[in-house]
């Protein structure tokens, strides 16, 4: 950072939303900072809009158990907890995320099997599907034997951005197919 100030270049750093209104409010010190706050505020509400009926069409269903894959592994077993940006996503696509009782995002395997989700959600950057597909005792896992195991875009789960409606629709569309028919 220091190297990049010194060319002149200003620099801003942002941290990321533990939530999707958190995510609204980053976008809009962005669309400030770039001087395209009408842009921005019309982007906020459409992601709005398209969440709310989303979530509009799975509301009043049973929520599917899921747990999304931030890590696994001989580094250790990582999933989103509660009040974070994934669980805020899983619970707008009406998921119900098993690892809210995470403590920060570490999670133990052994409390995964107790779980037993319904759906296993993981990003395709870490490209961790199949090494979780095969490996003790994940590969116990019923939604693993059942082929629910859904490895998805990051840059529609992860991302706090443009597309972050489509990453709701997209786990909605995975926990409530019936509701998109």
């Amino acid at each position: 950072i220091k190297k990049i100030e010194q060319t002149g270049a200003k620099v801003i750093q942002m941290s990321s939303g533990d939530s999707i209104v958190e995510s609204h409010k980053i976008m809009a010190e962005i669309a400030t900072i770039v001087n395209v706050n009408a842009a921005g505020d019309q982007m906020i509400e459409t992601i709005k809009s398209d969440i709310a009926a989303i979530s509009d069409k799975v509301k009043g269903l049973k929520p599917a158990t899921a747990y999304y894959v931030a890590g696994v592994g001989q580094s250790g077993d990582y999933s989103a907890g509660d009040k974070t940006f994934m669980d805020d996503l899983i619970t707008a696509a009406g998921g119900d995320n098993v690892a809210k009782d995470a403590q920060g995002w570490n999670y133990t395997a052994e409390k995964l099997l107790e779980k037993d989700p319904e759906y296993i959600v993981i990003g395709s950057m870490a490209q961790l599907a199949d090494t979780f597909k095969k490996t003790e005792p994940y590969k116990n896992l019923t939604a693993v034997k059942e082929d629910r195991l859904k490895e998805i875009d990051d840059n529609l789960i992860s991302r706090e951005g443009p597309r972050l409606a489509e990453g709701v629709k997209l786990l909605a569309k995975i926990f409530h197919p019936e509701a998109f028919k």
